[in-house]
């Protein structure tokens, strides 16, 4: 069964962490996440590892051309009701696109 696994946390400024997204332990991409204060809801954001043009349009219809030129990446808000529904999704065709 394929799963989705994190990385562990790192701060990258203060009230901002990224964090690695395994599909069967293989990295597809980076979730990063913020927050304004402790009483705001926290917001991810989930960004691909690089893709060609193709991989990208098959997987969604929000990417966006890298500083790599000729690699893309998906981008994707993670809704508060759906979160980790959606990433999951994006997670496995991304690593099906890819294989």
């Amino acid at each position: 069964m394929k799963r989705m696994t994190f990385g562990e946390a790192k701060t990258i400024k203060p009230n901002k962490s990224v964090q690695a997204v395994l599909f069967d332990e293989e990295l597809i991409g980076w979730l990063y996440s913020s927050y304004k204060n402790f009483l705001s809801p926290i917001e991810e954001v989930f960004w691909s590892i690089n893709l060609t043009k193709e991989q990208a349009d098959k997987i969604s219809s929000k990417s966006d051309e890298s500083e790599d030129v000729g690699f893309y990446q998906v981008n994707i808000r993670l809704s508060d009701t759906q979160k980790y529904a959606d990433l999951y999704v994006i997670a496995k065709r991304i690593y099906n696109v890819k294989r």
